[in-house]
């Protein structure tokens, strides 16, 4: 019984370590939200601690989740992730 225990929480862990939020973040005193620009991004955020073509990661310190951003073809927020992977 108490393996099974064991693996449930080992799963919901899992399962928390990457949570999408509801469309927002907030960057400093800027909200960011699904729909914005990679410039506005870039204007409020500043330069991503990792980046490819379609997601930025922002790493936000030992005492805060980091957020991913994934951006559509049109270079605009599709997807916004807060996870606690290292990238």
């Amino acid at each position: 019984m108490k393996i099974f225990a064991s693996l449930g929480l080992l799963t919901g862990l899992v399962l928390a370590s990457t949570v999408a939020l509801g469309g927002n973040f907030y960057c400093g005193q800027h909200i960011i939200k699904r729909g914005d620009s990679k410039a506005r991004v870039a204007e409020k955020c500043g330069t991503p601690t990792s980046q490819s073509s379609d997601q930025w990661i922002y790493d936000r310190g030992r005492t805060k989740f980091s957020i991913t951003l994934h951006f559509r073809a049109d270079g605009t927020v599709n997807r916004i992730e807060e996870t606690s992977a290292s990238y």
